[in-house]
């Protein structure tokens, strides 16, 4: 309890976000293995959590989008918690990198199987509310990024998702 309040209100605010994140994940991921029956995320045939996150799309080398969505957002609190002078940047280029690949997901809901998973989208918007938070306490408090770095960070989420889509054809 201490160390939380030793957080700052952006790094607060960012731990708040990466657990409204995790629970989404952790529903998602219940739902990914959950044989038949309903998600309360399901709005009829373009909106639904249930048909995205049991679809071929919703695992990459037999593990589920969700959990390693789930692993992103524990990872976030974990750097928040006990993270060093890098740990906003260290956010931020891993956020960037996840967010290639996210956006490659809302493709394949959008062309591939014409529907959205509500709860995903979510998910997106709460990476870019993270992202966003953590760049101006960088300039401020934590080490300064390079701008190279953004552009490895966008090169690395490109060719994980392109090594990912690969492996769906």
């Amino acid at each position: 309890m201490r160390r939380l309040n030793e957080l700052s209100t952006v790094k607060k605010t960012t731990l708040a976000l990466a657990l409204a994140g995790a629970l989404i994940m952790g529903y998602l991921t219940l739902l990914h293995y959950q044989d038949g029956g309903s998600s309360f995320c399901n709005f009829g045939a373009g909106f639904s959590c249930q048909i995205v996150n049991q679809s071929v799309y919703s695992e990459v080398f037999g593990i589920p989008v969700s959990l390693l969505g789930l692993a992103y957002f524990v990872g976030v609190m974990a750097v928040i918690l006990y993270g060093v002078a890098w740990a906003l940047v260290a956010i931020q280029l891993v956020t960037v990198s996840s967010l290639v690949f996210s956006f490659y997901l809302s493709f394949v809901e959008a062309k591939l199987l014409y529907t959205f998973c509500l709860f995903c989208e979510a998910s997106k918007l709460i990476m870019f509310g993270i992202l966003g938070l953590t760049f101006k306490p960088s300039r401020l408090q934590e080490k300064q990024s390079e701008p190279w770095m953004y552009g490895v960070a966008l090169i690395a989420g490109a060719m994980v998702t392109l090594l990912i889509s690969k492996s769906h054809s």
